[in-house]
């Protein structure tokens, strides 16, 4: 029988290690923000290098004064990029997706606001027959420049019934579903495959015009709290340190470490 976890009704990442603690002391140090989905055993740990002159910005950011997306620097559509990538990720985590969805269109549909009806209207479709279905769902453009969607979702849906849904859906317009229950060497593959594979078209910059959507979902999908905590710890030690403490936080083995230096605060990414 594997050991029970953690309770994470703290939520402080000092309940996993001493080395942990629940403020600053000052100097130069490490914040860290850690995210457990436990319905899949899932866990990512987050580390932002502050020196002892930096300090990080609470309460959301600013406006966005820029007008027009060339405008924007490479590092603030890349800090775009990364937050969509995460929300788009922990969604799919949270509704414990089991299925992926393409639709595509007969017609070289290049209006995103067209195709963003299209599939609203499908949505509106399948919950007259699932009230309760979730669905997160990401665009990507064609080489031949059409729309066509990603969707995951939870659930076993027929191919023929989501097929006639998605043609009635696009009306004129014409289309084909492609629909995936992610199975692999006879076992399902889990919701993290599913959530990385979905999350990677967000990093085609390309794919979304300036200030349109980049990706779409259900509401009410619920996330759960992040854990939080600062480590008065630099150098190499950080990442074998973050590599041991997500390791006890799950019963899965890491399987992704990122480091990157190229924002405002360099960070370290570490997850099952």
């Amino acid at each position: 029988m594997s050991e029970a976890l953690p309770s994470i009704s703290n939520r402080s990442l000092s309940s996993y290690s001493q080395a942990v603690l629940d403020e600053r002391t000052g100097g130069n140090a490490h914040y860290l923000k850690a995210v457990r989905f436990e319905h899949v055993d899932h866990t990512e740990l987050t580390a932002i290098k502050l020196d002892s002159t930096d300090s990080l910005k609470r309460g959301g950011g600013a406006l966005r004064k820029n007008t027009d997306k060339n405008d924007m620097s490479y590092n603030s559509l890349k800090k775009s990029q990364q937050r969509a990538k995460k929300e788009v990720r922990h969604k799919c985590l949270s509704i414990n997706a089991s299925t992926m969805i393409t639709t595509t269109f007969k017609e070289n549909i290049t209006d995103f606001s067209d195709a963003w009806g299209v599939l609203k209207y499908f949505i509106k479709l399948v919950r007259k027959f699932y009230k309760d279905f979730q669905f997160v769902c990401v665009p990507e453009l064609q080489k031949r420049g059409a729309v066509h969607f990603h969707i995951a979702c939870s659930g076993h849906f027929s191919y023929n019934f989501l097929r006639r849904l998605w043609r009635k859906a696009a009306g004129y317009r014409g289309g084909n579903i492609d629909v995936s229950h992610h199975k692999k060497n006879g076992l399902k593959r889990s919701p993290i495959a599913i959530s990385k594979y979905i999350s990677k078209y967000i990093s085609k910059t390309d794919s979304v015009s300036f200030n349109k959507k980049r990706y779409s979902s259900s509401r009410g999908i619920f996330k759960p709290e992040p854990m939080r905590g600062w480590l008065p710890m630099c150098g190499g030690a950080v990442v074998y340190f973050m590599t041991s403490l997500v390791e006890q936080m799950s019963h899965n083995p890491v399987s992704d470490i990122f480091e990157s230096d190229d924002g405002r605060y360099p960070f370290i990414f570490v997850s099952t």
